[in-house]
């Protein structure tokens, strides 16, 4: 839904917001300063980080919803090729080429990318400043990876006290058939 509204003018005249436009969440403010049109566009996760480390869809559809809110998305990719949703349309007979996927692109837009080799020091030390200035944290890799790798809840706890944590499994941690 989009709804738009004029707003009063400054008596000052320095900042004028000329439109005030409200689409679904999002809200899109226009502004002029002297000859030149500003325009913010404010979510109610603006200012929110998420450091998302994961593969295919669980975690991506996640902060994909997140990145639509506002919030500042950072993807944690491997360095053996990245999301296996690169390349896993290709499987499926579904176009794709080196600029153009659109299953990958539509779970991942609006997000930024890094690629980490998280085995080494060198990314993990990159990796745990990431998440030192993050707010949540999003993965759905198994908890016996991430404690390999010293990125599982109880680790992270310890580190970030304040980080927010989600994680998901598919089939659950207990499920015979995980």
């Amino acid at each position: 839904m989009l709804t738009a509204q004029q707003c009063s003018v400054d008596k000052a005249g320095k900042i004028k917001t000329l439109f005030i436009f409200t689409l679904t969440c999002k809200v899109i403010i226009i502004f002029k300063i002297k000859e030149d049109y500003i325009m913010a566009i404010v979510g109610p996760l603006n200012g929110v980080t998420v450091v998302e480390l994961g593969n295919q869809v669980a975690a991506a559809t996640c902060t994909r919803m997140m990145a639509d809110l506002g919030a500042n998305i950072i993807k944690v990719e491997n360095t053996a090729g990245g999301d296996t949703y690169r390349a896993w349309p290709r499987a499926i007979g579904a176009p794709i080429d080196d600029d153009f996927n659109p299953i990958f692109d539509v779970l991942n837009a609006n997000k930024r990318a890094i690629s980490l080799d998280l085995k080494s020091e060198g990314g993990h030390k990159v990796m745990y400043s990431l998440l030192e200035n993050a707010d949540i944290f999003i993965t759905n890799v198994r908890t016996k990876g991430l404690s390999h790798i010293g990125l599982d809840y109880d680790t992270l706890k310890v580190k970030f006290p304040k980080l927010i944590m989600g994680q998901q499994v598919g089939y659950g941690e207990k499920c015979p058939d995980k």
